[in-house]
């Protein structure tokens, strides 16, 4: 599934000029990308598409390797990032990781999926790794969804030991 057919799916026909520009720093080998722009303009989508078009070229399907994390600063955004990429029907296998519930409960629904992206809090992806429940070996991109109130929310601590864990990471993506 390409992002043509991907956006046939979701019945979108024209892209807006962030989305454009987000896709083409992405696609484009830009290791680092902020994207600054209102809620509610298709800041997830406009991530997910380069991405997930890079993900399924490599044929990460294929793999049980999680290979992309999304960092966001509550379940609410944790969940609704997820419902945005499962719209997008891909063959890629995705999670949203949040307190609130039993990390145990998480673990072995991270057994049982292997997702190959997660959508997370900073604190308990953290307790993920810490764990040993999630594998960095493959996390080859990181995206930090929502920076400001991350920082904002004082995940400060929490969003270095992540980014001292994640040795591999090839790309940084930012939006705000």
């Amino acid at each position: 599934m390409n992002t043509t057919e991907i956006l046939n799916k979701l019945g979108i026909t024209q892209l807006n000029e962030m989305q454009e520009q987000t896709i083409s720093a992405i696609a484009n080998g830009s290791n680092d990308v902020v994207v600054l722009s209102p809620t509610g303009t298709g800041k997830t989508l406009a991530y997910l598409l380069p991405l997930v078009d890079r993900m399924l070229s490599n044929g990460i399907q294929d793999t049980s390797k999680l290979s992309l994390v999304v960092v966001v600063p509550t379940r609410e955004l944790a969940l609704q990032s997820l419902q945005v990429f499962k719209s997008m029907g891909t063959s890629l296998r995705a999670m949203a990781l949040y307190g609130g519930r039993p990390t145990m409960d998480e673990h072995i629904k991270l057994r049982a999926v292997m997702p190959h992206v997660v959508f997370a809090t900073p604190g308990r992806l953290n307790d993920h790794i810490a764990k040993d429940n999630i594998s960095v070996a493959d996390i080859q991109t990181l995206v930090i969804d929502e920076f400001d109130k991350c920082l904002e929310m004082g995940f400060q601590n929490e969003m270095n030991v992540l980014l001292e864990s994640l040795v591999e990471l090839k790309k940084k993506l930012a939006k705000n």
